[in-house]
C-alpha cells in the first residue's frame, strides 16, 4: 500500500504515465516515456484515459434528473462516458427511446439495474450494453446486510445466474474498503449510484481504452482502469499493481 497523494490533473482526460516507478505510487509526475506498442487504448506512444460513470438513475426510475439532465451534469464534470442504469422494477415506458434522444458529447451506454433474487432476498446487478459486448456489475455489496464471508458466497451464487464481470467497491459514491479485497476475485469499480445532482461526481473510473463502447467494456473486464473518489482514496485495479490517488 502506497501513501495517498493529490494529483493536480485529476478529473481531466490525460495521458497515462508508463514509468513503472510512477505506477507504484510515486508522488510526483515523471516525464512520459515510450509506450508498449500499438495496443487498444494507445494513441501513438501513450494511452488516453477516459473518465466514466457506470451507475446513474434518472426520472425513468427513482432518480430526480432526466437522462438529458444527467448527461449534461456529467459533461460539466469532465466525463467522457456514462451508463444510465435505471431500476428494472420501476422502469417507465420509452426508457430506451429517452436514452437514444440524449444529445451530448459523452458516449452514452444504455443499462439497467436488475433485481436478482437469491437466498438473501434480492441484490442488484447492472447490465450495461455496448454495441456487441455486455458488462455485468454486482452493485454495492457493502449494502447487503450479511457478513463478509456470506457476501462473497452471495456474489458466487449470483454469478451462476449472470456472468458477473466486476464488483462495486463504493456505496453511493463513497469508498467501501471492506469490499476492496483479494477474496472478491473480480475487478473492483467505483461508481456514484447517483439519483440527483448532489450524487454526481463522487466515485468514478478512468479507463485505458479508445472511445468505443465495446473497447471500454473489454477494458473494465480486464481491469485496465483506475478507481477515483472525490477527496478520498482511489486504487489502480490491475492484477499486478496498485496505486492510490486523491482528487
Amino acid at each position: 500500500m502506497t501513501a495517498s497523494r493529490r494529483c493536480s490533473c485529476m478529473g481531466r482526460k490525460r495521458k497515462r504515465h508508463t514509468d513503472p516507478v510512477y505506477n507504484r505510487g510515486r508522488a510526483s509526475h515523471p516525464p512520459c516515456k515510450r509506450g508498449r506498442g500499438n495496443k487498444p487504448g494507445w494513441v501513438g506512444q501513450t494511452a488516453i484515459m477516459l473518465k466514466g460513470q457506470l451507475h446513474i438513475h434518472t426520472t425513468y426510475s427513482d432518480g430526480e434528473l432526466t437522462p438529458q439532465e444527467a448527461a449534461d451534469a456529467y459533461a460539466r464534470l469532465g466525463y467522457d462516458f456514462i451508463a444510465i442504469t435505471d431500476h428494472d422494477h420501476l422502469l417507465k415506458p420509452s426508457y430506451g427511446d429517452a436514452i437514444a434522444l440524449v444529445r451530448s458529447p459523452l458516449l452514452i451506454f444504455r443499462g439497467i439495474e436488475l433485481t436478482v433474487h437469491c437466498r438473501k432476498g434480492y441484490v442488484h446487478v447492472s447490465r450495461i450494453e455496448g454495441d456487441k459486448e455486455v458488462l455485468y456489475i454486482f452493485n454495492h455489496p457493502a449494502d447487503v446486510d450479511v457478513g463478509l464471508k456470506d457476501c462473497i458466497r452471495l456474489i458466487g451464487e449470483v454469478a451462476k445466474q449472470y456472468p458477473i464481470d466486476a464488483v462495486e467497491i463504493s456505496n453511493h459514491g463513497f469508498y467501501t474498503p471492506e469490499m476492496d479485497i483479494e477474496e472478491i476475485a473480480y475487478p473492483k469499480v467505483a461508481a456514484d449510484d447517483s439519483h440527483n445532482l448532489l450524487g454526481c461526481g463522487r466515485g468514478w473510473i478512468e479507463v485505458d481504452a479508445p472511445r468505443d463502447r465495446d473497447e471500454i467494456i473489454r477494458a473494465v473486464k480486464a481491469g485496465r482502469f483506475t478507481n477515483c473518489f472525490a477527496g478520498d482514496k482511489a486504487r489502480r485495479n490491475d492484477a499486478k499493481e496498485s496505486k492510490i490517488r486523491i482528487a
